[in-house]
């Protein structure tokens, strides 16, 4: 039997509940020892034995793991608004690139919600939004094309070549 793992999308919080449901399993269908038991669910034996105690007691308290975090601030409602307009394209949002950023969604948020999110944390509500931004390229905006490319086309070359033959004996 291999160790318990999470699932891609899984909450971490019912990933817990989950380990704690089959140590349960283990305690009433196996003579498994602690150890054992721990091993194959994948956490510390000082965690099976807490359960273990608690599951011959008779309490059931043990078998839910609590969600770690703070809840968010959006309603499901809001939450489909938001990934509405961000499937909608950003250029419909008023942007002149089809491109998603924290600082949008957040100033999203905020326009649509009155709820204000801070840039960095836009990640964890996207994701449990299955929902990914996409970061910008970071690009000279001064880039000129035709300087670039007639560099690496005959400049670089050119020297690269230069390089070598100085090198030679």
């Amino acid at each position: 039997m291999s160790v318990l793992k999470r699932g891609a999308n899984e909450p971490v919080h019912e990933f817990q509940t989950r380990r704690r449901q089959q140590a349960a399993h283990l305690f009433e269908t196996t003579d498994l020892s602690i150890a054992e038991i721990a091993r194959r669910i994948g956490v510390t034996r000082k965690y099976v034995s807490k359960w273990h105690t608690a599951w011959e007691q008779g309490s059931d308290r043990f078998l839910t793991a609590e969600q770690s975090g703070g809840q968010s601030r959006l309603t499901d409602e809001q939450k489909q608004l938001i990934a509405q307009k961000i499937t909608q394209g950003a250029v419909v949002a008023g942007y002149d690139q089809d491109l998603w950023t924290q600082k949008r969604i957040a100033a999203l948020i905020l326009k649509e919600t009155g709820i204000n999110y801070h840039p960095n944390f836009i990640r964890v509500l996207m994701a449990s939004m299955q929902i990914s931004y996409q970061k910008p390229a970071l690009r000279p905006r001064e880039r000129n094309e035709e300087k670039r490319a007639h560099f690496t086309d005959v400049t670089f070359p050119e020297v690269k070549k230069g390089h070598s033959k100085a090198e030679q004996p």
